[in-house]
This record gives structure tokens, sequence and C-alpha cells, in this order.
């Protein structure tokens, strides 16, 4: 059903990644303003970076909102499809399945289902990317500014690992 649209979903994925890089960066130029321009009491210095990150903000922004507008486009067109499909399975199902199922339950699990694929098609896929191209870009920009670190953060990503894989079937059991 999103076959159609797959050109779309790239372009609204390389907006994920341009916001991602922007995120990334951002914090690492205000790093560099403070130690270099800052400290220095230098202010023409410092203005070129407020410039540059006030563009960098604004490409921010508008990567962010591309992506959202694609995104929620091709999802509504994703559940507009798979409705269409899921309206035309109905129809060839003999009498029989209808005397067995509600109407009103089939009607809300396609109702329900459908939406909450939308939802995770609109908002979901690009907030799982975006988060995780961030994450690893500040654990690479950490390991870039300091080793110890970097490495010490990481380890202690494993141990929260870990932790989520003990208490998960738990979780899960009671949810």
């Amino acid at each position: 059903f999103i076959k159609m649209d797959i050109a779309k979903v790239f372009i609204a994925f390389v907006f994920v990644l341009i916001n991602s890089i922007a995120i990334i960066v951002a914090p690492f130029l205000i790093a560099g303003a403070v130690d270099t321009y800052i400290a220095t009491k230098n202010v023409s210095g410092l203005s070129h970076v407020i410039i540059l990150l006030a563009s960098i903000y604004i490409v921010t922004i508008i990567a962010g909102y591309l992506q959202g507008i694609i995104m929620g486009n091709v999802s509504q067109r994703t559940l507009y499809r798979l409705r269409e499909g899921v309206f035309n399975k109905l129809q060839s199902l003999p009498l029989a399945f209808f005397n067995q199922n509600k109407a009103g339950d089939l009607m809300s699990r396609v109702n329900n289902d459908t939406d909450k694929l939308n939802q995770f098609l609109s908002e979901g896929v690009s907030r799982f990317f975006g988060t995780f191209f961030s994450l690893v870009g500040v654990a690479a920009f950490v390991l870039y500014i300091n080793v110890k670190l970097g490495s010490a953060m990481l380890a202690m990503t494993v141990v929260l690992i870990v932790f989520v894989r003990i208490i998960s079937p738990y979780v899960r059991k009671k949810s």
C-alpha cells in the first residue's frame, strides 16, 4: 500500500537526516563559540556564529515541517488505499462470515487498526529515525570530543539495554 509513495518516503527520510544533523551540529557550534569567542570577548566572531546558528535552526524548522507534511501526505494516501483494500475484501466475503462476526466489531477494528497504522506512518517512523540518527550523532561527537567520556556514556547505554531486556517481559505481561 505504501509502494506508490516510496519516493516521497525517501525524500522525508532525507529531511529527517538533515534535521538530525542540524540538531547535532548546533550544540557543537555553541560550545565552540563559548570556548573561542566568548572567552576572548570577540564580538564579531560571535555574531558570525549566531548568524550560522540562526540559519541552522531555520533549516531545522523547515526540514521538520517538510518532513511532517510529506509523511502526513504519505500516511493519508496509504490509509486510503488500505481502507479501500479492506473494504473490497469485506465485500468479497461470504454472508456466513458476517453472521459469525458483528458488523460493529468489524468496523471498529478496521477504523482503529488503520488509524494506528496512520499514526505510526505519520509520526512514529520519522520520530524513530530522527531519534536514532540524533543518538548516533551525539555518540560520535562525544567520542570525538573525549574518548573516555564517550566510552563511559556508551557503557551506560549497554547497561540500559540490558536493564530494558530484563524488565520488558514483566512490563509486556502487565500491559
